[in-house]
This record gives C-alpha cells, structure tokens and sequence, in this order.
C-alpha cells in the first residue's frame, strides 16, 4: 500500500485501476458461467435428444435475450466491483477482506434466489431497486414473457438504475481510499473491553458515523421485533384505542430511546449533539409555513405516481382506520401519529445520525444519507419515497438552523394536518372556501386539491 500511496499516480487514479481490474474478472467469470451453461444445456439436449419428456419445455435463449443479458451484466458487474473494492478497504488482510465480503454475497445470493420465484414478476418500482431489478429482467428476457415495448422501456430504467448505483459505490470507495485512518489500520487490536472503556471514558462531542450507522441498524432491529409482535398484542386487545397506544409505544421504544441514550451514554455534549438548542424566530417561520405548502405536492406527487408504486400492505388499513376512527379521540390520534413521529424520528435522523454523519468533510453527504436512512425505516416502497423527499428538506432545516425544533415542527404540522383531515366530512368543505382549495367531486374517499389556485 505505501509503494503505491508514494507513486505519482492520484488516488482517484489508484481506485479507477483497481475498480476495472475487479470489474475485468467479475464479467469475465459472469461469461464464462454463461457459456457453461450454455454448453452443459446443448449437451443434455444432444444426450436426451430434443423432444425428450425429461427436458420438458427446454429451449435456448434467442442471440438477442443473450446480447442483453451481457449488456446487463456491465453495470452490474461494475456495482458489485465497486461494493467489493469498498468493503475490502477496511480489511488488513486476504483472510480478513473474505469474512467481510460473506454477508454481501449471502445478502445477494438471498435476493436473488427471492426474485427467482415465479410469481414475482416485475414492475416500474422493482426496476429501479438494486440487484432486485436487473434480477428479474433477466428472467423475463430468458422467459421472454413481456411485450417488446416493455422490455425495452424496462431495460434503460434498469440499466440507469444500475449505472446510478454503481457510480454511488465507486465514489465511496475514492472516499474510504482518501483517508489514511481506514487504509492503515495494521497495528489495531480489537478488544471489547477496552473498546467499551474507550467510549464511556474518551467521549467525543459528537458522535461518529460509526455509532450513527450503529444506531440505525439498533433501531432497525428493535423494529422488527416490535413489528413482529404487533399483530399478536393487537390480536389480544380488540379495543379501538389499542392501535394508537401502540403506535405510541412503538415510536418511542424503537426510534426515540436508542439516540436519547446513545447520546448521553457515548458523547459528552448531548443537548449539541441532539441539536436542542432554540433557533431564530425566522427559522421557526419557515418551519411553519413551509409544510403547509409542500404538503399538497407531496400528496400529489404520490398520487400521480400511485402506477408506479406496489400496493399498500392489508395492514396499513388499520392504522388509516386508527387515525379516521371517530370513536379515538383526535388528541390520541395526534398524539400516536403526528407528535410522537415529529419527536421520536426528529431525535434519531436530525439528531444523532445527522450530527454523527456530519463528521465528514461533505455538506450534502450527511443530508442525503440521513434522509435515505429515514425513509428506509418506514418500510413501505410510497412511504420510502415521500419521507426521503421530506427527509432532505427537514436535514436541510436542522443544518440551516443548527437545531432540531424546526424539523420537529414542521413535521407535527405535516402529520397533524394529515390527521386532521382524516376526521373531515365533504359537507365541512362544501363552502366557497373549500371549494377554493380542496376539489370535492370525487366524494370523501377521493379528496384533491386544487393545486392552480394554491
């Protein structure tokens, strides 16, 4: 590593040469698996004979479904090269770089043996998710069961989708290979007991982007048990109110406890580093009238593009139910899905994990990823979308202000007009007033706004 750190070579030049000499051997394996399985299948045909019952309905792909599974491997080659090239950087050794790379293999090996299955098929929202895309296009052009049209469109969306990620990961691996604290890492020893007196002795202002990854994934897990558990407690308490409780219980457990005790456990600075300080009185303007604004966009935006997203979950039909219940009183309601979301979830992203990622020497870095990591824990692919686009604008906020009140504000306003709304009838907006704002022809169910007149 120093000879090469010593050559007149840049660094990003460095990274480039390795990124095509690991993208050179992934494709060339990839084809060499292809043509095997070619020569092994014209080999059991000639065996068998071609109208063998053995073979079934056994036929070789058409040079034009080959050509484009070679044109899809290109990026997806160069996504998993770079991936690879990133990971192994923290290694210090060959031994040490494979147990790293294990779960990266295990991850695709699971996703794709998933799209293997016949009735996952794909659409506009899975061309775009990585390895899950290119994964069923090539089933469908080894099956060719879609129109050519479809096969075409599904095609560039795939293969920018995949290029867009494989630039992502090149560019993190320039950025791990640019700092000297991940490339020379030989004369660390980890011990678990020194590691843990470190950190409750050496206590940084901050946290680093260590624990702020740490804490997601922390939260990550508690919600999956929690969700796990969900159905059985709802099951076991059939009241109305039972929903909302819940959900109360749930955004505090799981997104609020664990960055309010990483923060005072692990940082010697709690209140800088959950960003409590009070803003300026413009920021909290802002902060008002800016969800008023966006919320029907946002709105709107989703439901132009409901043809794109797969369908809510059955279960996401309670918890509608739970916020138009008109048996739950509504400060319940507000407090279950608009304060306690605008707290607990304020607290996590804009707090710890912003102020935990915004130890590097980007600007936008921090924002972008603490805003994808938020929309990621909300499961739902509409969900995903929406919060990631809010995400930014709230990250924004919180980096602007220096404080983490007015994303909370803005996102009590955002939900609790959402909310609000739900207990509206048609006839409280037949008024010049609604009709100027809200276009009530298609009935409660169907509820638009007028956006020309906003």
């Amino acid at each position: 590593m120093e000879t090469l750190l010593i050559s007149p070579a840049k660094r990003i030049e460095i990274v480039l040469g390795k990124f095509f000499t690991v993208m050179l051997f992934s494709l060339t394996t990839a084809l060499l698996n292809v043509a095997s399985m070619g020569v092994t299948g014209l080999q059991m045909v000639s065996q068998a004979g071609k109208n063998s019952p053995l073979l079934g309905d056994m036929s070789l792909p058409s040079w034009t479904a080959l050509s484009a599974v070679v044109l899809i491997a290109i990026p997806l080659a160069s996504l998993f090269s770079a991936l690879s090239l990133a990971i192994a950087m923290f290694a210090r050794s060959s031994k040490e770089g494979q147990y790293y790379l294990s779960p990266l293999l295990m991850i695709t090996l699971g996703i794709t043996l998933f799209c293997a299955n016949p009735t996952y098929e794909l659409d506009p929202y899975k061309s775009v998710l990585p390895v899950v895309g290119p994964a069923l296009l090539l089933k469908a052009l080894l099956l060719g069961n879609l129109p050519g049209m479809a096969l075409v469109g599904y095609s560039v969306t795939v293969l920018c989708a995949s290029a867009f990620y494989s630039l992502c990961a090149l560019w993190w691996a320039i950025d791990l290979f640019s700092r000297e604290d991940v490339l020379f890492r030989e004369a660390e020893r980890f011990d678990l007991k020194l590691w843990v007196r470190h950190l409750l002795r050496d206590k940084e202002a901050t946290p680093s982007r260590t624990e702020a990854v740490f804490c997601f994934v922390l939260m990550a897990v508690l919600q999956f048990v929690f969700l796990m558990r969900m159905p059985v407690l709802l099951g076991e308490n059939p009241s109305p109110t039972a929903l909302p409780i819940l959900q109360f219980m749930y955004l505090v457990v799981t997104v609020g406890v664990p960055p309010l005790f990483m923060a005072l456990l692990l940082t010697s600075n709690p209140l800088g580093t959950l960003k409590l300080r009070w803003p300026g009185w413009g920021m909290i303007c802002v902060s008002v009238v800016l969800p008023l604004a966006l919320l029907p966009l946002s709105l709107e935006l989703l439901q132009s593009l409901s043809w794109f997203f797969p369908p809510m979950p059955p279960g996401m039909d309670r918890v509608m139910e739970g916020m138009a219940n008109q048996s739950i009183p509504l400060w319940l309601s507000l407090l279950a899905f608009a304060v306690a979301p605008a707290v607990c979830e304020e607290l996590a992203f804009r707090g710890f994990i912003l102020s935990g990622l915004e130890r590097s020497r980007q600007t936008w870095v921090p924002i972008v990823v603490s805003a994808v990591l938020f929309g990621i824990i909300h499961l739902i692919p509409k969900q995903i979308f929406n919060a990631t686009l809010l995400g930014l604008v709230l990250g924004l906020l919180a980096v602007r202000s220096r404080s983490l009140w007015p994303g909370v504000i803005f996102h009590l306003i955002y939900n609790g007009v959402q909310v609000s709304a739900t207990r509206l009838e048609v006839q409280h907006l037949d008024n010049p007033v609604g009709r100027l704002f809200f276009n009530l022809d298609g009935g409660a169910e169907a509820m638009r706004f007028n956006l020309p007149l906003l």
